[in-house]
């Protein structure tokens, strides 16, 4: 789909936010490159689509309840591998997911429990290994804060056996009520430069941080113009915490 950076390799294991700026893929390695999807792939896909083929991937282990979650050594690739073993719909899902985002075909083998890209001679395999990271990287493309995951303690073997029945995953759905894609899209293309005509070709990413950084930047007018005016003590502002070039902080 795009063009694989130089840099994309040099940064592996590690997620800088200035090729995600730029809209360049994300290396994994030994497994290939995660795809930045551009708004019009989402629009082709559909909202409600991808947002099940995010919530099926970057789910956190709180969601899927405390049984499950506080058994010792349990990982999200655990709960995702062991559902799509029981489970063929959601196995359909995550597998379709897995290939928009790594723009290329990936299976699932239930023999050795994982995830291949390709053939399976070609050891590119999704992992408890790389997993984690993959969930990482997926989570910053499409700007969905982490949470801080707290310490469980061991379960009894009622919950161990539990996680062979796995029915339902309460999935973390990276929504926003008070505002949907589409009127941050309109927003984005209407207040900025971009137009409406360019902003399909951005990366969800992009948008994201266009979002947020015209908040900081009506934050800061709004302030300065107050401050001008007489409305605004300039005294009692930190002109720095408002500052438009500050890293961006997010909540969904």
């Amino acid at each position: 789909m795009w063009g694989l950076g130089w840099c994309t390799k040099l940064q592996a294991k590690t997620i800088n936010e200035l090729q995600l700026l730029a809209g360049l893929p994300c290396f994994i390695p030994g497994v290939g490159y995660l795809q930045p999807l551009r708004i019009r792939d989402i629009a082709e896909i559909g909202e409600d689509v991808y947002n099940r083929y995010l919530s099926s991937l970057c789910f956190e282990l709180k969601d899927v309840g405390e049984e499950i979650s506080s058994i010792e050594g349990i990982t999200t690739y655990d709960v995702l591998a062991l559902q799509c073993l029981h489970h063929d719909d959601l196995k359909e899902m995550v597998l379709s997911a897995f290939t928009v985002f790594f723009g290329e075909s990936v299976k699932f083998n239930e023999k050795y429990v994982i995830f291949y890209l390709g053939e399976l001679s070609e050891n590119r395999f999704i992992t408890r290994d790389n997993y984690e990271f993959i969930r990482q990287v997926l989570r910053k493309q499409n700007f969905i804060p982490e949470t801080v995951e707290e310490d469980y303690n061991p379960a009894n073997e009622r919950a161990r056996k539990l996680i062979e029945e796995i029915k339902k995953n309460q999935r973390n759905a990276p929504k926003n009520k008070d505002k949907t894609l589409y009127s941050i899209i309109s927003g984005i293309a209407w207040k900025s430069h971009i137009g409406i005509k360019s902003v399909w070709d951005l990366t969800i990413y992009q948008l994201f941080d266009a979002y947020y950084r015209l908040e900081l930047v009506d934050a800061w007018d709004k302030t300065m113009t107050g401050i001008y005016s007489g409305s605004v003590d300039g005294k009692k502002v930190n002109l720095k915490d408002l500052s438009w070039s500050k890293p961006i902080k997010f909540n969904n």
